[in-house]
């Protein structure tokens, strides 16, 4: 998928596809499937809204999956041990997480 594919999936009234910012659960409710339920129903309203896509970054391994489970697929991983920025590589003590995954779904 190009870019320019990707960032014209609704003309109007927004260019942008929808964005989730943030998807948090309690712990005491984790492992219930709400994050997959609400990234579910983001998806949904995207398209009843008349999107043609939507994209999310990734940034752990439980938000890509569910991502994942719900047919967006990875465009772009960057890991966290390998970016560097300014010649230090900030986010390399990050276990348990590979990178920030760029992911995007056509509706």
């Amino acid at each position: 998928m190009e870019t320019k594919e990707l960032f014209d999936m609704k003309a109007s009234p927004a260019p942008e596809p929808p964005d989730p910012q943030m998807l948090a659960v309690s712990p005491s409710a984790r492992g219930l499937g709400l994050a997959t339920d609400l990234a579910r129903r983001a998806i949904l309203l995207a398209r009843c809204l008349g999107y043609r896509g939507c994209k999310a970054e990734a940034t752990g391994a439980y938000s890509r999956k569910i991502f994942a489970k719900l047919g967006l697929v990875e465009e772009v991983l960057v890991p966290y041990g390998s970016f560097t920025l300014e010649g230090s590589r900030p986010f390399q003590c990050i276990q348990g997480h590979h990178g920030v995954a760029f992911m995007a779904l056509q509706l």
